[in-house]
């Protein structure tokens, strides 16, 4: 049996390594592959994915990570002058924890670096097989801008978030729900490069073979979703369930996992959409699919029968259908617990703690508080070991396990403990969000608002507004309108702060009281 990683790839992660092994197989010249992301773990599993492939082929992989902007500028140079090698992986990704000043230092090396490689580009066609350029998300327009001709003829580029996004659900001030609705964002999709594809695709695809087509559409509509553009994304998916449905009835070992990924696609596409019913239809046929593929191949479909599950029960869930909500979670829990048991180094820790997570909601949804507590503190725990090895992965989820549990003992008549959890979850992101505010200033946000909740049942609610209200200040620069992806937070925010201070009799803070008019509907927006 192969070396499990040490860390855990992200879903994104694992779909980038799934193409580029596939790119191997048959590309013999020249490929360049542009990654961006600020988890150095997800770009360490990729690096050794693809050199794991390449040492198959027995062919050859040089990695280049420079630790020095200086010395990042002087890899053209050691690329060019070096023997030719099949794959040269040029990365640095600092991480998370990389701000200040420094930044520009970093900016400026790439783009004297790309500009360099673009001017060579003739050179590094003749004298590499695959280049793979490694940056953070920041970056991602520098470079593209400083080698507009190697843009143009990239054949990959993969943007890796660091975790799960969150959002909080309907209930604002009760419950902070993980997504494991299915509710997809992905934090670094570039709009105008996906309307530049949509355009290509149909002359893309014209010469290729109905299921290579399926497969590019399927892509696009993956990206379609990511981009916050549900509607065209659930009409491509739902063209696809249907090919893949006949094809499936003629030959079920083969195209049998395609339906059912593609069905559970197009329940998350319904589910953004509010069209829950729909939604939910979509989650049971693909875990129908799938509880059929895992009693012929238990190894290679439990973890996808595990996750349809946990789907499934946010989906009943939304429907108020809470009882039947609880045992598909208890079952998602029990199969992730199997998966755990079953692989080494914990490879499925993250999902049990994801599932036991949900699974306290459930039970908190149907009063049954004290073993709603349990769950999620067992949840905690498994945060807490996870985010001590990898924090810049797993700090986000931890914040979100100290919310739930804030909640939870709230529910229980302890809120100094609830207070002391959801304080604790606060001051996690904060931290995160001083190092990537584009990224974590929606999560804070929403840590703010569970600090609110707690504070409201506490029976303190000058501090529950405080906190509500910086929540909605957080947000808003980020989520002004609506229609933005943001814009639900901001909306649950402001009602929670409406509530508050109506139930107290507090005045609102007199610079969000026209903001709540506007997101609320008792003004115009713009006014």
């Amino acid at each position: 049996m192969s070396q499990e990683p040490t860390f855990l790839p992200s879903l994104e992660t694992e779909r980038a390594a799934t193409r580029l092994e596939r790119h191997l197989e048959w590309h013999k010249g020249f490929w360049l592959a542009y990654v961006f992301t600020i988890s150095p773990p997800q770009a360490h599993i990729l690096q050794e994915r693809v050199g794991a492939k390449l040492r198959g082929q027995g062919r050859k992989q040089r990695v280049l990570r420079p630790q020095t902007p200086q010395a990042l500028e002087a890899v053209l140079s050691d690329v060019l002058g070096a023997p030719r090698a099949d794959c040269v992986w040029v990365e640095s990704v600092r991480g998370p924890g990389s701000s200040g000043p420094e930044n520009a230092t970093w900016c400026d090396a790439w783009t004297s670096l790309v500009l360099r490689a673009n001017e060579r580009r003739e050179l590094l066609r003749d004298g590499l097989g695959g280049l793979v350029l490694v940056a953070e998300p920041s970056l991602k327009g520098a470079i593209r801008d400083a080698g507009p001709d190697l843009w143009s003829v990239r054949q990959f580029v993969f943007e890796l978030p660091p975790s799960e996004r969150v959002q909080r659900g309907s209930d604002a001030l009760r419950e902070t729900i993980i997504r494991a609705d299915g509710r997809s964002t992905a934090p670094f999709v570039d709009r105008e490069l996906l309307d530049t594809d949509m355009r290509l695709v149909s002359d893309a695809v014209v010469e290729q073979d109905p299921i290579t087509r399926a497969k590019i559409e399927e892509k696009l509509a993956m990206r379609l979703a990511s981009a916050g553009r549900h509607r065209d994304a659930l009409d491509a998916l739902s063209g696809l369930v249907e090919f893949y449905r006949a094809l499936a009835e003629e030959h079920p070992d083969e195209y049998l996992p395609d339906l059912a990924r593609t069905r559970g696609l197009r329940g998350h596409a319904l589910a953004e959409l509010d069209e829950h019913q729909e939604a939910l239809r979509a989650a049971q046929e693909a875990l129908d699919a799938y509880r059929e593929l895992v009693e012929g191949r238990p190894d290679e479909f439990l973890p996808d029968f595990a996750r349809s599950l946990d789907v499934l029960g946010a989906r009943l869930s939304n429907l108020g259908r809470h009882e039947d909500a609880l045992r598909a979670t208890q079952e998602a829990v029990d199969a992730y617990r199997k998966l755990n048991e079953r692989w080494p180094k914990a490879l499925f820790l993250h999902e049990v703690a994801r599932a036991l997570d949900n699974l306290g909601i459930r039970l908190s949804k149907l009063g049954k508080r004290e073993e709603a507590l349990r769950v999620t503190q067992e949840a905690l725990e498994a945060y807490r070991g996870l985010a001590e090895q990898r924090p810049d992965a797993f700090l986000p989820d931890l914040a979100i396990a100290l919310n739930n549990l804030g909640l939870r003992l709230s529910d229980l008549g302890r809120p100094e403990e609830a207070l002391q959890a959801a304080q604790e979850a606060v001051d996690t992101v904060r931290g995160l969000a001083e190092q990537r505010p584009e990224v974590f200033l929606p999560n804070l946000a929403m840590t703010m608002g569970a600090l609110g909740s707690v504070h409201a049942t506490a029976e303190r609610p000058a501090d529950a507004l405080d906190a509500i209200a910086e929540g909605l200040r957080l947000i808003l620069p980020l989520a002004a309108h609506p229609s933005h992806p943001l814009g639900t937070l901001a909306i649950n925010l402001a009602r929670d702060l409406r509530q508050v201070a109506r139930a107290a009799k507090l005045s609102v803070p007199e610079d969000l009281v026209s903001l709540l008019d506007q997101l609320l509907g008792d003004q115009p927006l713009g006014t």
